[in-house]
């Protein structure tokens, strides 16, 4: 063997060995992800059989009430109430859970079962100092160490796991709502409780039935992006796998001459990948430890990871098995000479590269979603130049209202209702938000049946502040003006609809606002007078529409207009001023307003400084959701250039494989002075049926990055292609010449 074909060995194998670790730690993140998503199924539901009770619309006047009663039912009659929250970071997103624990513990400690692959996640001792004591204390990290017991055991990428009392966390956050397990309990305590829980709220008993709280974490994005890397890995070592074998062919015949059998020769070769996949699938174990930092340390868990090394392990056997077929099946004189029937591993390797076109054509099209977004908030940046110096809410961090973003409470909303109240009707402060009925909408709804009235026709509706009309030239009566601050609903209909379009849109609009109202609701004053009013208004400008849709308009002259106020709003509004982003945000800043409304000093006083509430102007706004958008195209073209990367090893394979099997032919025919488009004319002619079949498919989906992908992929392939038919030629042929 050369010295440079050996050297180009030795690199194949150290670049094997490489993917085979890797291929394990993937594994390994493979497995601790779905070890972590059974620990979270498991206590969030534990234990499945016990009692349930849904509380939910309870203000905070009457929390204190509820959780008295719930402690004093729950000690006096052995039962344990578990109760299990989301835990948000700063931005809302669910990062763990929360297990709020309050009664008699040591009765029904067997039944809650706080154990995980046969390991006890606390200790009794510790969660009994938890439920006596009035701190607020923690099993587990949550945002500080000065009052956790013990940390609890968690994996490192998975969520994070918290116990706490029931009592000092509701105190904390003024808020009982939520989704309650009643362990030890019978039916005839869940009913007592009910009933109880009814005459204290006055809200109807079957309100605490319903068991609609529930948590869903969606970690598919983290799985897929797992799988993928895993998939991909594979694919790859079973390439590198396939050059090996068929590399050693030559090789093995000089030591089939020496009396080597074929299978002492396959065991030579593959000794050391197997030797480093063992090792590596035993790494499995030492990878579970670090990927819970060494918490989970019961010999369920190590065996459990010792299974998945055995499985990793099977694995790469599998794919060996499969490589070394092409070396056990040659013969003897066909191995001396590197006549190797490879047609089945051609087929199977272009077979894989046609796969992974396929998925990078699927890729594209993906990314063209975001792309479409960006070129149509460059169309929104110009459309919305005239308002691109008002500010709107951007981000808004969790604070101190963890409930609120669970939907358990209603605190940020009143907050948010406070500031603008404080501020309602001063220079650079409104209220506009907008909305498009279509056509299809009001079918849509006339065939649900979700109103008896309905418009006739397509409809503009404006939820405006009387100083935004004023700014945009609406000019209203004052006595309206004032009607709306008093706390009566007002609506302005165009004095272009004619009698009968007027008296469908007042029918279709008294029915949808005819809404009940909840004790947590924030309190207005229409709420005590329900009083709603219709005028008409006259208007010849265009009014632009904060439209974000490319089907709609851009401006309107003839709105329904909602003149809204803070005494007049019902949940739809109150429940909307602290809305984010360019299609839902309610309340629109100046500059100075901005600076003087949204200051610290302001904010605190209406308990809105920990949630730091980032108000920027729309046209940073977009800029903003451009540089995201952007980040998630780089992430999939990041995919996109892995998987092309394994085209060009499948396609190089491919064309490794090809050579030996048609060795003597390729050099006769070269040496006649065939080129070597009529050399591969066959790997050719795939290559550009694929790269046809990407073209058709991402023509269909009319995907302008998927054109341009296929494009630079098929001028790379082909790039690629001439390279490496080329490299060596004369240097073989000299060769070949010469045996």
């Amino acid at each position: 063997m050369h010295s440079k074909e050996k050297k180009n060995n030795n690199w194949l194998k150290y670049i094997t060995y490489l993917v085979i670790v890797l291929q394990g730690i993937i594994f390994s993140l493979l497995s601790t992800y779905y070890l972590n998503e059974n620990y979270r199924e498991k206590l969030y539901t534990t234990p499945q059989d016990a009692p349930v009770i849904d509380i939910r619309y309870i203000g905070e006047d009457k929390t204190i009430n509820v959780l008295n009663f719930l402690e004093e039912y729950a000690n006096k009659n052995n039962i344990l109430l578990v109760k299990t929250e989301d835990i948000l970071d700063s931005k809302g997103y669910t990062i763990g859970e929360r297990i709020l624990l309050a009664g008699d513990y040591n009765s029904n400690k067997d039944k809650l079962d706080l154990s995980f692959m046969n390991q006890k996640l606390v200790k009794d001792d510790d969660i009994n100092k938890l439920l006596s004591s009035n701190e607020d204390l923690s099993i587990g990290y949550e945002s500080s160490s000065i009052n956790m017991i013990r940390d609890i055991p968690k994996f490192v990428l998975g969520d994070n796991i918290v116990i706490k009392s029931l009592l000092p966390q509701t105190l904390n956050t003024n808020n009982i709502n939520g989704n309650y397990r009643l362990v030890g309990a019978k039916q005839e305590d869940k009913d007592i409780i009910i009933k109880a829980l009814s005459e204290i709220t006055g809200i109807s008993r079957e309100k605490f039935s319903e068991n609609l709280s529930g948590s869903y974490l969606d970690n598919s994005f983290k799985e897929s992006i797992l799988i993928g890397l895993f998939l991909l890995t594979l694919l790859l070592l079973f390439s590198l796998f396939i050059i090996n074998s068929v590399r050693s062919i030559r090789e093995m015949g000089i030591y089939i001459l020496q009396g080597y059998s074929k299978k002492d020769y396959v065991f030579k070769t593959f000794t050391p990948f197997i030797n480093v996949g063992s090792i590596s699938s035993v790494m499995l174990v030492l990878y579970g430890l670090i990927l819970t930092n060494f918490s989970f340390r019961s010999l369920t868990f190590i065996s459990t990871m010792f299974l998945y090394g055995v499985v990793n392990f099977i694995i790469i056997l599998l794919l060996v098995c499969v490589s070394s077929i092409v070396m056990l099946t040659i013969s003897p004189i066909d191995a001396i000479k590197n006549r190797i029937s490879t047609k089945k591993y051609i087929i199977m390797a272009l077979t894989l590269f046609l796969l992974s076109n396929i998925a990078m054509v699927f890729m594209a099209i993906y990314i063209d979603g975001p792309y479409k977004e960006i070129e149509e908030n460059k169309r929104l940046s110009i459309n919305w130049k005239e308002v691109s110096d008002l500010y709107i809410l951007n981000e808004l961090n969790v604070g101190d209202d963890q409930k609120s973003f669970t939907r358990e409470s209603k605190a940020i909303h009143q907050d948010f209702y406070d500031w603008y109240k404080s501020i309602e009707g001063k220079d650079g402060v409104y209220i506009i938000n907008t909305s498009f009925t279509s056509d299809e909408t009001i079918y849509d709804l006339k065939q649900k049946g979700v109103y008896k009235s309905l418009p006739d026709k397509a409809f503009w509706e404006f939820i405006a502040s009387p100083n935004y009309l004023n700014k945009i030239g609406i000019n209203i009566d004052d006595n309206v003006i004032n009607e709306a601050y008093n706390g009566s609903r007002i609506y302005l209909i165009p004095s272009s609809y004619s009698n009968h379009e007027k008296n469908k849109m007042e029918k279709y609009i008294l029915e949808r606002d005819n809404v009940d109202f909840r004790d947590d609701d924030i309190k207005t004053a229409y709420m005590n007078k329900k009083n709603l009013k219709f005028y008409t208004y006259d208007n010849d400008r265009d009014l632009f529409t904060y439209n974000t849709s490319v089907e709609d308009s851009n401006y309107t002259k003839d709105p329904i207009i909602n003149i809204v106020t803070s005494e007049n709003m019902i949940f739809r509004e109150s429940e909307s001023i602290n809305a984010m982003g360019l299609a839902n945000s309610f309340v629109k800043l100046s500059y100075d307003a901005k600076n003087n409304y949204t200051n610290y000093n302001y904010l605190r006083k209406y308990n809105l400084s920990d949630n730091l509430p980032s108000y920027l102007p729309i046209e940073k706004h977009v800029d903003g959701i451009q540089k995201t958008l952007l980040i998630t195209i780089r992430l999939f073209l990041s995919l996109i250039i892995m998987l092309g990367t394994i085209c060009l090893i499948l396609l190089y394979s491919s064309i490794v494989l090809f050579r030996i099997m048609n060795d003597e032919e390729i050099n006769i025919k070269r040496f006649l002075g065939y080129t070597n488009n009529k050399i591969y004319k066959k790997i050719n002619i795939f290559v550009i049926i694929v790269l046809l079949i990407d073209f058709i498919a991402v023509a269909i989906y009319k995907s302008k990055i998927g054109i341009l992908l296929i494009t630079l992929l098929a001028v790379i392939e082909f790039i690629f292609l001439y390279k490496t038919y080329s490299k060596n030629q004369f240097s073989k042929l000299l060769d070949y010449l010469k045996s």
